[in-house]
């Protein structure tokens, strides 16, 4: 998914969120990213009534392209931030998955 060009509008599309412990995902390779991989291939192949392909949001991909970092380094980051205290910090970080910030790399 091309989560940059997604121009659905979502209130009218049928959408799934695969919840389930991140924080216990070692890195992408991990049994709680490959269930989600494994569901959103499935899934991706569905389509509702009126032929819209249901959105499938997975919070371990999404995390990843919204922070620029792997499953992996966010957990030990938000864990660090965690440890010290910085809760100011942990918020405004945790705010970039939360409510949508895309992170962008040297390439735009």
């Amino acid at each position: 998914m091309d989560i940059k060009n997604e121009k659905r509008d979502l209130a009218k599309v049928i959408r799934t969120y695969l919840i389930g412990s991140i924080e216990k995902c070692g890195d992408e390779r991990s049994v709680g990213a490959k269930w989600r991989e494994e569901l959103t291939e499935k899934l991706n192949k569905l389509v509702d009534k009126d032929g819209e392909k249901i959105y499938v949001f997975d919070p371990i991909f999404l995390e990843k392209i919204k922070t620029g970092k792997s499953v992996k380094e966010n957990k030990e980051y938000f864990g660090g931030l965690k440890r010290s205290g910085n809760w100011e910090k942990f918020i405004r970080e945790q705010g970039k998955i939360w409510y949508g910030i895309l992170y962008e790399d040297e390439k735009g």
